[in-house]
């Protein structure tokens, strides 16, 4: 007996109102799920955004020039990059330096 026709015996012994209750069980499982996963990524973009609004611009970009750093030191990025991109994040500290 091979494995298709096993499971094609299974499925005919298997009756009208228990293949539905099993759709219907899975249904449900399936939108519960759904649900689950909507409720954790409003609950992760809501702490998201409340650990933004809280941090300081100028710690961010202090922590971005630390992890520039990290990235050039591993020979992530190239020099011109590097360069590049430190000129920006110091340009933009500078700039709320003045503003504060």
């Amino acid at each position: 007996m091979t494995p298709f026709s096993l499971i094609r015996t299974v499925a005919e012994e298997v009756t009208l109102e228990e293949k539905a209750g099993h759709v219907t069980s899975l249904f449900f499982g399936i939108l519960a799920l759904v649900i689950l996963i909507l409720i954790a990524s409003f609950v992760i973009k809501h702490y998201r955004s409340a650990a933004h609004a809280k941090a300081d611009p100028t710690e961010v970009i202090h922590s971005m020039l630390t992890n520039l750093q990290k990235s050039y030191d591993h020979g992530e990025i190239s020099p011109e990059e590097y360069r590049s991109i430190k000129a920006e994040l110091i340009a933009q500290l500078q700039d709320l330096m003045k503003n504060s």
